[in-house]
């Protein structure tokens, strides 16, 4: 029975190691956080409203977003407390539908409504859609302010009071050199105008725009779907912002059901 029970145990632990080696789904923040090589710093739960979501004030008044707004909340603390000099964020992720839009415009608006005053960027040139979220312009936007139009031409009012959009303006099929040339200038006025800066950017691994973003921010948050991701696309993308010399600040999981089911005072 001895040698039974050791046997079993000894397979037992092999098989789990085996699972563990062949996977390749990342599930939980603790495996994200080791991939990425930075901390989680929120686990966002699986909500249905989420995808519904067409303004920032629906983060604190719909019911159903308690949780999700909640998360967005820790995410800020965590950022807030490991930097005492943070002024820009860039969101992005290692390839597309992975939820970094919609992680932008709820970091934003929390930010906002702490009373910070804060401007939320579409850096994504190429498909960005954060005016089409929030059912506002897109143009003028910061391809306008990129060929020379004055940025504060291109900054939206939004529903909150301490928040502004400049949006993304006319989409661009390859927007690499303007964003080289131009951005940290533009990056520099407006931090001049703003005490936070969060930028939705292209993912990491299709094209090289967010690493370009990248280089000039304090920070980068790295968002992955619990759904979707994979550890080859997470090492990849991480890679890629390695090859210039850019370290991930902290990562985000995405649309975890298990932090959905750690529901907290009936979230």
């Amino acid at each position: 029975i001895a040698v039974a029970a050791l046997l079993g145990l000894a397979f037992g632990i092999a098989a789990a190691l085996l699972r563990e080696s062949l996977s390749t789904r990342v599930e939980t923040r603790e495996t994200l956080a080791q991939l990425v090589g930075a901390p989680a710093f929120a686990e966002i739960p699986s909500e249905s409203a989420v995808p519904r979501l067409r303004s920032p004030d629906e983060l604190s008044s719909n019911k159903r977003l308690r949780a999700v707004s909640e998360a967005l909340r820790d995410l800020r603390t965590n950022l807030l407390f490991s930097n005492d000099d943070l002024r820009s964020v860039v969101i992005t992720s290692p390839e597309g539908s992975h939820g970094k839009t919609t992680v932008s415009v709820g970091l934003a608006a929390t930010f906002a409504r702490a009373g910070t005053r804060t401007i939320l960027i579409d850096g994504d040139l190429r498909k960005g859609r954060v005016a089409e979220m929030l059912r506002m312009p897109r143009s003028p936007g910061l391809l306008e302010a990129l060929k020379g139009l004055p940025v504060g031409e291109c900054i939206q009012d939004t529903q909150i009071e301490t928040l502004d959009l400049l949006p993304g303006g006319a989409l661009e099929a390859d927007p690499s050199e303007l964003l080289m040339a131009e951005f940290p200038s533009i990056l520099h006025e407006l931090k001049g105008m703003y005490e936070v800066i969060v930028i939705d950017t292209t993912p990491l691994v299709p094209v090289n725009d967010a690493r370009i973003i990248a280089s000039s921010a304090d920070a980068v948050l790295v968002v992955a779907n619990a759904e979707s991701v994979t550890r080859r696309q997470v090492r990849n993308a991480v890679e890629r912002l390695t090859l210039v010399s850019v370290t991930p600040t902290a990562a985000v999981l995405n649309n975890s059901r298990q932090a959905e089911s750690r529901g907290y005072y009936g979230y």
